[in-house]
């Protein structure tokens, strides 16, 4: 029986020839998703992964540590110590250093600071490009993670504090039970990371996808992200608020305007 398209939602008997699980039903579908897949091919499917800082990733952004982006106005040396506050600075520096270059931890807690350091190292990397970029250039080449970590921070932050307004449960406390952001969230911000390849493609120099082609693949994709929201390990409460909260989040969204 044919499953969907990871990326075009439409029916496919094919699948990934390295893992066997992810679905494509073309070349060029498998082309368009393979610089985020690449990273995930052959993980295990029930949890979400990031991949570490390359080392020019990791040079880029030891170099900008200290130089403030985005609409706070703060750096990342000082959002990075505003997330580590009762601990040494420079034990926190050196921690969140560390977190973005290691590999995936089995323990959950560790797995998800280290994810959430990424996401912030990402972030800022999306932020300096875009604000470093030359006044004649309309938007910065991004790469599929840079294009991904603004919004799946939102979907991550948004889904622990819901957790912990309706449910009661802090993010520790939620890792100790196997309800993790990385666990409960794994689908929907699978398919984010979709969304982000996919616009990471029409943002290069010389893209092999349009505007044009991009909207119904997002529209299609925002479908699928509202249905691995409901097919998530969340109470009802909980997945009301994610839903709404992915209806002004999600990159599927955003990119319609």
């Amino acid at each position: 029986m044919p499953t969907l398209c990871a990326v075009c939602q439409e029916p496919s008997n094919t699948r990934c020839s390295a893992c066997s699980e992810v679905a494509f039903c073309s070349r060029r579908c498998s082309t368009l998703l393979w610089p985020s897949h690449k990273a995930m091919c052959g993980r295990d499917l029930n949890l979400f992964y990031l991949p570490p800082l390359s080392t020019s990733e990791f040079k880029k952004l030891r170099a900008i540590k200290d130089k403030p982006y985005g609409a706070s106005g703060q750096s990342l040396v000082y959002e990075v110590l505003e997330e580590g506050r009762g601990g040494s600075p420079d034990r926190v520096i050196e921690a969140f250093w560390f977190a973005v270059t290691m590999s995936a931890d089995s323990d959950a807690t560790v797995e998800d600071i280290r994810v959430a350091s990424l996401l912030l190292a990402y972030e800022y990397l999306h932020r300096a490009k875009q604000e470093d970029k030359p006044a004649d250039l309309a938007a910065p080449a991004l790469s599929c993670w840079e294009a991904f970590a603004p919004s799946a921070s939102s979907f991550r932050l948004k889904y622990l504090d819901t957790l912990e307004q309706l449910d009661g449960q802090s993010a520790a406390q939620a890792d100790a039970a196997n309800r993790g952001p990385l666990v409960v969230l794994n689908g929907v911000l699978r398919q984010e990371l979709v969304h982000a390849t996919l616009c990471a493609h029409v943002m290069q120099p010389k893209p092999i996808l349009t505007i044009p082609e991009l909207r119904p693949l997002l529209r299609k994709g925002y479908e699928r992200l509202l249905e691995a929201v409901d097919a998530a390990d969340m109470s009802p409460a909980t997945k009301k608020a994610m839903r709404e909260f992915s209806n002004t989040q999600s990159l599927a969204q955003a990119m319609q305007g």
